[in-house]
């Protein structure tokens, strides 16, 4: 997987190309962001208060939106799968401060993991 991070005008996009069931493992963020699909396709799993919806997404579908503090991850269904999330904040304001994970954004994985833009 190859990720990069991109800010302008105090939105940030961060764009994953990945090959299939390659995922983003789940994990929440304190802030909501919306995913969406540039190249090939995606299956979107959320954990919520009910059970696990999950949505499958491909290029031309209308962002969907994951709220703040809810588990979700994202899938690859075919290889050259190109994702773009956006949020709201500058790219700085994505990473958590090491140790912790209540920092303003960075990825949070289920296991307490946390993982920055430059976690390799």
């Amino acid at each position: 997987m190859i990720t990069s991070l991109h800010s302008y005008g105090g939105v940030t996009a961060t764009v994953y190309v990945m090959n299939a069931w390659e995922k983003i493992p789940r994990h929440q963020h304190t802030f909501a962001h919306t995913t969406s699909v540039a190249a090939g396709e995606t299956m979107i799993t959320v954990w919520d208060d009910g059970p696990r919806n999950i949505k499958q997404m491909k290029v031309g579908d209308r962002e969907f939106e994951l709220l703040a503090l809810v588990d979700h991850e994202i899938s690859a269904l075919v290889d050259g799968t190109v994702v773009v999330n956006m949020a709201q904040g500058v790219a700085s304001n994505f990473l958590h401060e090491k140790g912790n994970p209540e920092a303003a954004g960075g990825v949070l994985l289920e296991d307490g993991t946390v993982v920055n833009a430059d976690t390799p």
